[in-house]
């Protein structure tokens, strides 16, 4: 499972907060105080190894392969963000 994919955190009609690309590592339980609800009751949420070597899970962001992140993002600014917590 190397699928290239792309994590947003927001998005409005100019800007997106964008936590980069990276690669799909499939689903795994986020540590506790990441996932929240997820880790308390261990569900698996998608998991994230983004370029920059942290890790983001699909319970913190919108994430889709990287074409799609590409054209949903367009031609509206980019702000770069880290992932909360950065866990690396």
């Amino acid at each position: 499972m190397s699928e290239r994919v792309g994590a947003i955190k927001k998005a409005d009609a100019e800007t997106v907060w964008f936590y980069g690309f990276g690669v799909y590592q499939g689903e795994t339980v986020p540590p506790e105080n990441i996932g929240g609800m997820f880790s308390r009751l261990g569900i698996p949420s998608p998991t994230i190894l983004l370029d920059n070597g942290y890790t983001v899970y699909g319970c913190e962001c919108w994430w889709s392969s990287e074409n799609e992140v590409k054209q949903i993002i367009g031609d509206r600014a980019v702000v770069t963000v880290s992932p909360p917590n950065c866990q690396s």
